[in-house]
């Protein structure tokens, strides 16, 4: 996701953890909630997360929908 303008100006680095599920097509099928977020880095993780593709969680090779906890995180490089 984009960083947030203000928070590189201030030198902030974060880290966003959203919890949901992924579905057997490893697309986010919903979002339960952000567990740690900033209100600056909180429109920007919910969009990128729920455009991204994650690899399926399998149970004996068959893929199925599992509850994920996804950190995003910020940081200057």
């Amino acid at each position: 996701p984009a960083y947030p303008r203000e928070m590189r100006r201030a030198g902030v680095e974060s880290t966003v953890v959203v919890q949901g599920f992924v579905n057997r097509e490893g697309r986010v099928a919903c979002l339960n909630g952000l567990v740690v977020s900033t209100p600056q880095t909180m429109a920007n993780v919910v969009g990128a997360v729920l455009s991204w593709e994650f690899r399926p969680f399998k149970v004996n090779g068959v893929p199925v929908q599992a509850s994920a906890t996804i950190p995003v995180r910020f940081r200057l490089d």
